[in-house]
């Protein structure tokens, strides 16, 4: 999979999938439909699939999940929380790097506060410290940040094979 995504081949990666595979929650499905998606860049599916294939997978022995996180159970609302996508990342007092650190997080599941905006280089968040035994808020930058409910994937063993059977974000 990750040789078909970083050569950009629909036809190699449509062969790796289902024939119905998931693509929304509306009824797109299919290898068709995913091609014509991956040739749209307003979809931008590639650079989706290359950040899913970054963040390792998980299995319960019948399906295996990319990213890893979306097998594990949240203690926050799927539509507001986020991960933090990597090892001693910074919060800040302030949506300014020169603020204050009020903490420091690793790939922790936090709840973004106030109006989300894609655009805003800082987000506001909320997060359980459980040395303090308490709830903290700071801020962190989105580049930071994963919507728990991003672009996922799901493969499963069908005739044999695994096969790619969902590719799909939102809930």
């Amino acid at each position: 999979m990750r040789a078909a995504v970083e050569a950009r081949d629909a036809d190699a990666l449509a062969a790796l999938s289902a024939e119905d595979i998931q693509l929304d929650f509306g009824g797109g499905a299919g290898r068709a439909l995913l091609a014509e998606r991956l040739g749209d860049p307003q979809y931008d599916l590639w650079g989706e699939l290359e950040e899913v294939l970054a963040m390792g997978c998980a299995s319960d022995g019948a399906v295996l999940s990319m990213p890893w996180y979306w097998t594990q159970p949240y203690k926050v609302d799927a539509f507001e929380g986020a991960i933090v996508t990597g090892e001693n990342v910074a919060v800040h007092a302030a949506p300014d790097g020169a603020s204050p650190r009020v903490g420091v997080l690793s790939w922790n599941e936090v709840t973004r506060t106030g109006a989300y905006n894609p655009e805003a280089e800082w987000a506001a968040i909320r997060w359980d410290d459980p040395e303090a035994d308490e709830d903290r808020t700071g801020f962190i930058r989105q580049s930071e940040l994963r919507s728990i409910v991003d672009y996922r994937i799901e493969a499963a063993r069908r005739n044999d094979r695994w096969r790619l059977t969902s590719f799909i974000a939102g809930d």
